[in-house]
């Protein structure tokens, strides 16, 4: 539990300034690093405002936040073309805990730039126009830079090189330090998957794929289809400690807006995995009388936000590569919904859970409509009776699935309705 307003705040803020502003070596690189980011997860709103808009003098060109980032940046593009050199070092753990760092404060600050950009206010706008598209320049060769070492560490950790096939994989070796892939190197101690410095890393180039329009880095980081992929999978157990769902979500929002990134999806088994995570959590999406005893469970089991990410990316996938019709596999989805117990409805008591919990419902359903919308007249005729259950659906949660009256969600109810309609009487 932290305070609420610690004392000894605006003192650490003041430490990490002037760490920042006198030439700093490798002990202050890593003190100020470490301390921003420690501070920016902890008090997200304060910290933000005094390390990213406060201390700006009048007609000063480069404000705090511009030299953090800067530096920050900097630091991330000279250490990690070696890093992969120094994962068995003694001093691999400190490095990769400072980088770790200093990719969790550029996440924060993209998403306080994004929100600075939205504001009307410009009173939160500090920076100017000339430093914003240095630090863009900046930000985009350092994520190019990332997108390079995901690829080999990736590679280093499960193939041993890069484009080794799949296959190449399953073999073995057993030796006195237990067993290993016979051609991978890497960590003796965390693997890829377990490293926190791929998460934030991962997360970081997850931001600005989606909130830069940069055609070229989207293009390069196509290329990690398959460990994104890979690692939305493994994410799944429940002796994983890191979860890299929500930033490979957010990722794939902007690499599936080119076919080349939904070819690679499809390829990588991207819906495969992606819908039984939607099922999976359809099925154990909770109904108005246990909602608010759903509070306490563990968050693996039912997260609706992330179900409704899950909709969106499946729905991108779903109107741009299903030019020939709907694919048989794709109707897993049909057959799982129509077996969804919707019975129970959602409350309208617990506004601020059940309204994302219908949203969630409402994704799932129009995500059905545009499956069985292309689908050829014979597949919807074999999926006569899951359509007829996901209509029952549909009628149950019609007059009462909308906490609150949302406008958006009526209407989005009302062209479900609307096309289910439509896709029975084809019938």
């Amino acid at each position: 539990i932290h305070p609420h307003d610690p004392q000894w705040f605006k003192i650490v803020v003041r430490f990490i300034q002037n760490l920042v502003t006198s030439r700093p070596n490798a002990a202050a690189r890593s003190a100020y690093t470490n301390a921003a980011a420690s501070l920016l997860q902890a008090y997200p709103a304060r910290a933000s405002k005094l390390l990213f808009t406060e201390n700006v003098k009048d007609n000063d060109d480069k404000p705090f936040a511009y030299l953090l980032i800067n530096l920050l940046l900097i630091d991330i593009r000279s250490s990690i073309p070696t890093l992969l050199q120094q994962l068995n070092q003694p001093d691999y753990a400190q490095c990769s805990t400072r980088l770790t760092s200093a990719f969790d404060v550029i996440s924060i600050f993209i998403g306080h730039l994004v929100r600075c950009l939205e504001d009307d206010s410009m009173d939160t706008f500090t920076m100017s126009p000339d430093s914003l598209l240095k630090l863009r320049k900046g930000i985009s060769e350092t994520m190019s830079v990332t997108v390079e070492y995901l690829r080999d560490r990736w590679d280093a950790t499960f193939a041993g090189a890069m484009g080794l096939h799949p296959d190449a994989r399953t073999s073995k070796a057993e030796t006195w330090t237990g067993s290993h892939q016979t051609l991978a190197w890497d960590s003796l101690v965390n693997s890829a998957d377990e490293d926190p410095l791929i998460l934030s890393a991962v997360r970081a180039l997850a931001l600005w794929l989606r909130e830069d329009d940069n055609e070229t880095l989207r293009q390069e980081a196509t290329g990690l289809m398959d460990m994104l992929m890979e690692l939305y999978q493994g994410s799944v157990s429940f002796d994983k400690l890191l979860d890299f769902r929500s930033p490979t979500l957010v990722g794939l929002e902007a690499l599936l807006t080119t076919h080349q990134g939904r070819d690679l999806f499809l390829r990588h088994n991207g819906w495969s995995i992606l819908s039984k995570d939607l099922i999976s959590l359809l099925a154990t999406s909770p109904s108005a009388r246990d909602i608010s005893s759903s509070c306490s469970a563990s968050p693996h089991a039912h997260d609706p936000s992330r179900g409704i990410e899950i909709v969106r990316t499946l729905l991108t996938v779903a109107e741009h590569e299903s030019s020939s019709g709907t694919p048989e596999e794709w109707m897993d989805i049909i057959t799982a919904v129509a077996a969804w117990d919707a019975s129970g409805g959602v409350s309208t008591r617990q506004s601020s859970s059940s309204a994302v919990t219908a949203e969630f419902h409402v994704s799932v359903l129009q995500l059905c409509c545009t499956l069985l919308a292309g689908a050829s007249p014979g597949m919807r005729n074999r999926y006569r009776q899951s359509m007829s259950a996901i209509n029952g659906i549909v009628e149950q949660l019609h007059p009462r699935g909308v906490p609150g009256k949302d406008a958006h969600l009526v209407e989005a109810m009302e062209d479900v309705k609307s096309t289910m309609n439509h896709v029975l009487r084809g019938l």
